[in-house]
């Protein structure tokens, strides 16, 4: 039966209308597919560049150390720089920069990255690196203010409880301090291999070696 024109208009209209929508969805489909592969390239590439950022560190510290352990002090800090471009607030090159320049005695410098350490987080390390540089440069009373609140948090870190003698035999208060040397001694017999070569005069002279 050959329709009449109304039916041929509504027919040919529904067919627009079908055609119309499935465009719409292939278009939308397209779309989402397309803001989906973006989204997941963006993801993959930061991660990528995440991972290079991490592997570069890991890389910087390795030379770092390396040319710290060679006593090449400046040259090791030129990599901890490095690794502070990357990352300003990286803790561990703050703490070993801020060693290597006690190395080379520019204590002034060295606490300054310690203090950077202290303004990101509470850290037991840092506060006593920063005492150890402190008696180094002859700042005995500010030092022994500093390790003091350490020492009643950690009375049983070796490393620190040295730190602490070290600063009483600056200032004259051996007995005292051989008690800490002494107590370092019992939690680690080696403790001493770590000491800087002002922090071993002082240790012989307490202890009479």
């Amino acid at each position: 039966m050959t329709p009449k024109s109304s039916d041929t208009i509504k027919i040919v209209s529904y067919y627009k209308k079908k055609t119309f929508l499935k465009s719409v969805i292939i278009t939308a489909f397209v779309s989402i597919l397309y803001i989906f592969t973006f989204i997941s390239t963006a993801y993959i590439n930061a991660q990528d560049d995440s991972n290079t950022t991490v592997s570069n560190i890991d890389i910087l510290f390795e030379k770092a150390d390396t040319l710290y352990n060679q006593q090449k002090y400046e040259e090791a800090i030129q990599y901890y720089d490095k690794i502070l471009a990357i990352n300003s607030s990286d803790i561990d090159a703050l703490n070993s920069k801020g060693v290597a320049l006690s190395d080379i005695q520019k204590y002034d410098e060295a606490i300054e990255n310690f203090d950077k350490i202290l303004a990101i987080t509470s850290s037991d390390v840092a506060i006593n690196n920063k005492a150890q540089v402190l008696a180094e440069s002859g700042k005995n009373d500010e030092a022994l203010s500093i390790i003091q609140s350490v020492v009643a948090v950690n009375p049983t870190d070796e490393y620190i409880l040295g730190t602490m003698a070290f600063i009483l035999a600056n200032l004259g208060r051996e007995e005292e301090s051989r008690m800490y040397y002494e107590e370092a001694l019992y939690i680690n017999s080696n403790f001493t291999k770590i000491l800087t070569e002002k922090e071993l005069d002082a240790f012989n002279k307490v202890m009479g070696n």
